[in-house]
């Protein structure tokens, strides 16, 4: 059946909901590691909509570098996972998402005492700084007095020894159990079991709460084309048919000649690249294609 918010019909699913359904999947059972419990592997939503086991996977490679990193921040600071006592939780994410469904995946910290859900604090700063004639200065000393050692994860042993039993817990299948016996061979401490926080405070309703006298203007067209032509491309589309996101087209231009159009509002970025890896010809250069705007195109 055909469910509407405001005469808006659901499109996806959102990260909050993604969370959702992976917490609520493995408290149940449905979600058993890296698979879905059900005839057909997947978790009906709504319209259409479901959560499958690649779902599953992704959610968890993302889970799991979040939790691999605020694990690595406490290995490296030399805390105890007792002496973290709150949880603050920002942005659009940090203002709707459950917390005890984000500490349910690992999201947050096992052990907590309090979360506080603090909304868009970005965005309230810039607020505060423009209706303070003092911000500015207020923000600069606030800065000037913290102390802090830069940790890059990218680099960093200890992330990489968390990360790599991350991606067996949540893709291969790995026990709780042999991840916590595998990050000890590693001379890291294992996960401590769940202690739910006894406050949860949500200290606004919304991400913005305060959007002015002219309120809100919602985008449903974002981003830009990537666009181009390359010498020696034979037409095959094979980066088109292999693009994860179908963000990719190929069109003919004239005779042996065709032009790339990437709509940026659903690739992936440089991050995947498989088009560029995947043409037979080794002429597609991600880095030669031309920014034009949507209406230019």
């Amino acid at each position: 059946e055909e469910q509407r918010l405001d005469g808006v019909v659901a499109r996806g699913i959102t990260g909050t909901g993604t969370v959702a359904a992976m917490a609520i999947g493995l408290e149940t059972g449905v979600i058993k590691l890296p698979y879905i419990d059900t005839t057909d592997r997947k978790i009906h939503l709504t319209n259409g909509i479901y959560f499958g086991e690649e779902d599953v996977r992704e959610a968890g490679k993302a889970i799991g570098a979040i939790r691999a990193g605020h694990r690595t921040l406490i290995e490296e600071v030399g805390v105890d996972d007792a002496e973290i006592r709150t949880m603050y939780m920002a942005g659009a994410s940090g203002t709707y998402v459950d917390p005890i469904k984000a500490q349910t995946v690992g999201l947050i910290p096992r052990v907590l005492e309090k979360t506080v859900q603090a909304g868009n604090t970005s965005l309230m700063m810039s607020y505060d700084i423009l209706v303070d004639d003092d911000g500015l200065d207020k923000m600069q000393d606030v800065a000037n007095a913290i102390s802090s050692k830069h940790i890059m994860f990218a680099t960093s042993k200890v992330f990489e020894d968390i990360y790599v039993n991350e991606l067996a817990y949540w893709t291969e299948g790995m026990s709780m159990d042999m991840y916590n016996e595998m990050v000890q061979y590693a001379g890291l401490r294992p996960l401590p079991d769940i202690v739910r926080p006894k406050e949860i405070v949500r200290l606004v309703l919304s991400d913005i709460p305060v959007i002015g006298a002219r309120g809100l203007k919602t985008l449903d067209d974002v981003g830009v084309y990537l666009m181009g032509s390359f010498e020696g491309c034979i037409g095959c589309k094979k980066c088109q048919k292999e693009c994860p996101e179908c963000a990719l087209q190929v069109s003919t231009i004239s005779d042996k000649k065709y032009q790339i159009r990437i709509n940026t509002e659903h690739c992936l970025g440089t991050a995947c690249k498989n088009c560029q890896s995947v043409c037979p010809e080794s002429v597609f250069n991600f880095s030669g294609l031309k920014i034009v705007r949507k209406g230019e195109a």
